[in-house]
């Protein structure tokens, strides 16, 4: 039996040196793979590959351990990705825009970083610095190259009808617009009080006001937390003197506004009620206040909708209807969770009567429009070093409200597809500053329509100049002002029919600065206008009797430079010579 146990033993023995030495080769095959796997992805794809193993499994770990605690906390972190989409939906939105630049960085990065595993430690310095320039290089520059090339993108795609002359002006507003803003924040509100940013509407019964709602101050965010927007404030915008009294003062109750906190801000809660496609391509611009189909005040926001994949542009992306609503429970859950507000699509709103003709375009795709013209003479036109044929947006530096100018046009015996209605103006310069003639005046329809309609002065040899020429002639005109503290602001078009011509003047007023930094301005309530001829230069001071009245500055237009015209204009009516009895008896 002795004999037999040792026999036994040793086959123990025996047995135990194969598995060590199978397990040895084991490890020692585990290792060399390891080594080879290492080499063959390198160290970025091992760190993700722990990094998503410590993560996932450390997660997957403890939901097991305790389900009901991580049920809860899944519960908690879904409501806050859910309700706080609007936080992180301008990240997204951004990754969208510059996807291409991004990926082109990447790819970069990526190539070089192979490059950088197989050389030697003065190759890897080089590498390495090579990668940050080329990165930064396609980062910085990367993200204009392809503005450029959806610029001039834009320009080939958009629906452009060229104008033989230029459509009439009319229902033109008198007071700037930073005058009626200033002039609401510093007379008409109390000390938590703010109005928002005055726009440019049409009534439903024809009027044309500036609408604004009035909401608590910025400077308290305890009012912003708790309070609502109250109220909106519309003031005739063709009236010399806007009358901020109750009857312009109509009582609303929106638990959203812009100048409000979190969920209760307009476009946070209208980025809630995106689906999920315009989650990634859309984004809320101005919020105008302007009154429905049935004469109630709603909200109306604006959306800018990115179009395209490779060349990202904004289009107008139709706008967002937010009506008034009882407060409640059920109205605070649909804020933080659903959004707020009712869609309308760019095709939509022709089929809506109170939306055709009004003030929706957002100015970010308005302006990308504009900017897009100026590659009407090539694609090389606007090219760094070259601007032939190179033209821009003026820059106004006294005007707080720059183009566009929001104008009221009439294109009856001009265009066919065009309709009388609001429409966004800008008159184009040349690219030189300093230059100051008038290259081409673009319209816009402000209900979003695809069509947009030019004027190209240049080819017309026109001879007219733009708006920033505009303040310095009105300032040479009348040198007894005192122009350190006033200023010629918002040159907009005045067209007319005068002596049997279509005649284009630039109608400015010139207002009061009202603070020292000349930000903020007022006109008061009877400002100085002027009409300054764009042909013929010369600068007329309309009347502040007839400032009303738009047929009497035709008239006065043509009584002073209706001679230089070859028109002899009418004399003005004398009045009557009152008649007194003669008293027979008087001696």
């Amino acid at each position: 039996m002795s004999k037999l146990d040792d026999v036994r033993k040793n086959a123990d023995r025996l047995d135990e040196r194969l598995r060590a030495q199978s397990a040895g080769s084991v490890r020692q095959t585990e290792e060399s793979s390891s080594s080879q796997h290492e080499k063959d992805h390198g160290p970025l794809f091992w760190f993700f590959y722990h990094f998503q193993r410590r993560v996932f499994g450390g997660t997957w770990r403890f939901a097991r351990r305790r389900p009901f605690t991580a049920f809860f906390l899944f519960l908690v972190v879904a409501g806050f990705l859910v309700a706080g989409r609007a936080l992180y939906q301008p990240a997204f939105l951004f990754l969208r825009k510059y996807f291409v630049v991004g990926l082109a960085v990447v790819i970069v990065l990526y190539l070089l970083s192979r490059i950088f595993s197989k050389a030697k430690v003065g190759g890897k310095i080089a590498v390495v610095l090579v990668s940050l320039g080329l990165g930064a290089g396609l980062w910085f520059w990367g993200a204009p190259m392809v503005n450029y090339l959806a610029l001039y993108y834009h320009f080939q795609s958009i629906q452009k009808i060229e104008l033989a002359e230029l459509p009439l002006t009319g229902n033109e507003r008198v007071q700037p617009l930073n005058s009626i803003a200033t002039m609401a924040a510093q007379e008409a509100l109390n000390e938590t009080q703010f109005a928002s940013s005055p726009d440019f509407i049409r009534r439903q019964d024809g009027r044309f006001d500036f609408s604004m709602a009035v909401g608590p101050s910025p400077s308290y965010p305890f009012q912003r937390l708790t309070q609502n927007i109250t109220q909106v404030i519309s003031v005739s915008a063709t009236s010399p003197a806007p009358d901020f009294s109750g009857a312009n003062r109509h009582p609303v109750n929106f638990d959203v506004g812009e100048q409000l906190l979190f969920s209760r801000r307009t476009s946070a809660s209208v980025i809630r009620g995106f689906s999920f496609s315009r989650f990634f391509s859309d984004q809320p611009d101005q919020v105008r206040f302007m009154e429905d189909g049935s004469g109630k005040w709603v909200q109306v926001v604006s959306l800018v909708h990115w179009k395209g994949f490779i060349f990202p542009r904004p289009v107008f992306g139709g706008v967002v209807i937010v009506e008034q609503q009882e407060p409640g429970f059920a109205s605070i859950l649909e804020r933080i969770f659903l959004g707020k507000g009712r869609w309308i699509s760019p095709s939509e709103i022709s089929d809506i009567p109170w939306l055709n003709g009004q003030n929706l375009m957002p100015e970010q795709a308005s302006r990308f429009t504009a900017e897009s013209f100026r590659f009407q003479r090539g694609f090389l036109a606007p090219f760094p070093g070259y601007h032939e044929g190179d033209i821009r947006v003026p820059n106004l530096p006294d005007d707080q409200n720059g183009m566009p100018y929001v104008t009221w046009f009439n294109f009856d015996g001009v265009a066919s597809l065009a309709d009388n209605g609001l429409y966004d103006y800008y008159g184009l310069e040349p690219y030189l500053e300093g230059k100051s003639g008038l290259n081409l005046s673009l319209f816009l329809p402000g209900d979003g329509d695809p069509q947009v309609f030019f004027l190209d002065h240049s080819k017309q040899e026109s001879g007219f100049f733009g708006s920033s020429a505009v303040p310095v002639k009105v300032r040479e005109s009348k040198k007894e002002y005192d122009w350190s503290a006033s200023a010629a602001v918002e040159s907009r078009p005045f067209i007319r029919d005068l002596a049997g011509k279509r005649r284009f003047f630039w109608l400015t007023t010139v207002v009061t600065k009202s603070d020292a930094a000349g930000k903020a301005f007022v006109s008061g309530s009877m400002p100085d206008i002027t009409l300054t001829d764009a042909l013929g230069r010369q600068v007329i001071w309309v009347d502040r009797k007839t400032i009303a009245d738009t047929k009497k500055w035709e008239e006065q237009i043509l009584r002073e430079i209706g001679p230089v015209w070859g028109i002899q204009p009418e004399p003005e009516p004398q009045p009557d010579i009152l008649q007194l009895p003669i008293n027979q008896d008087a001696p």
